[in-house]
């Protein structure tokens, strides 16, 4: 509506407009300007402001908020700062160089962490941004974390995902030690949030990567997801191989079913329910 208010349309147009009023801008404000455009959301103040090194941004965002480039709320420990408009932020963003926008998510990734209770989603995006693959994908964990202790299921599998995606393009050897954590994790939201097929699939893929004992528990709970979600053929032929990996083998048919029950409640029978006491890795 701002800008409809200069008596031109279209998109070329609204585009000249914008980029007319920002070169009119001193150097520091469109510096603070283009930090707000790359925070791409409501930022605090405080971090935008550090994140282009300036003392006090008071004065430049008054002229912004006058040219209409950035709107402000109060909150409760400051001021949040935002463009006007998404044709603004793209605007900008869209001319800026790789390298410029590079510095800029880099600078408001490092602005944000020296504030208390930054938020780990944005800071992933910041060094995603900046091409800080490692720190993209560790602020991706701890965001998928807070996620799913406030039940958001969907959302933690999405981080779960990016943090995994991050992982081989900057894997770290205690970073691969953890992968096959990540994957559960990942599984684990899926379940909650009734994505069984797509659950089973990722307890596979941790099963791969851990310990012969651990992965007969993962295939179990993988061959468990693909039954609950009707993908009986797979989770049969999972479920299979667990019981393959323990000497035991699944019934093809009802009646070897009954047989197979009838012969093992036989065999406790004579065998009794005494047991010895060993560690689970002998068993």
């Amino acid at each position: 509506e701002a800008l409809s208010g200069e008596g031109v349309t279209g998109e070329i147009t609204v585009d000249r407009v914008i980029q007319a009023r920002v070169k009119q801008l001193p150097e520091p404000d469109r510096r603070l300007l283009e930090f707000v455009a790359v925070a791409s959301k409501p930022i605090r103040l405080e971090a935008v402001r550090n994140a282009a090194g300036m003392d006090d941004a008071q004065g430049a965002v008054s002229t912004l908020r006058g040219a209409r480039l950035v709107r402000t709320r109060e909150i409760a420990d400051g001021e949040e700062i935002e463009s006007s408009h998404d044709r603004v932020r793209e605007t900008i963003v869209g001319h800026l160089s790789m390298e410029a926008l590079r510095e800029c998510h880099r600078n408001l990734a490092m602005a944000l962490v020296a504030l208390p209770d930054s938020d780990p989603e944005t800071l992933a995006q910041h060094y995603y941004g900046a091409g800080e693959l490692s720190s993209a994908a560790e602020y991706a964990l701890r965001a998928a974390d807070r996620a799913a202790e406030a039940l958001a299921f969907d959302r933690a599998a999405d981080l779960y995902r990016m943090a995994l995606d991050l992982r081989p393009r900057a894997l770290r050897p205690e970073d691969a030690r953890r992968e096959p954590g990540l994957y559960v994790k990942l599984a684990q939201s899926l379940v909650n949030a009734g994505r069984g097929f797509q659950a089973a699939q990722n307890f596979l893929a941790a099963a791969d990567l851990s310990t012969a004992l651990e992965a007969v528990e993962l295939r179990r709970r993988a061959a468990e997801q693909f039954l609950c979600s009707g993908h009986t053929d797979q989770g049969l032929a999972t479920l299979s191989k667990v019981l393959n990996s323990v000497g035991m083998s699944l019934p093809e048919t009802p009646g070897g079913a009954i047989l197979s029950l009838v012969w093992y409640r036989a065999l406790l029978k004579l065998r009794g329910l005494n047991f010895r006491e060993r560690d689970a890795s002998q068993i």
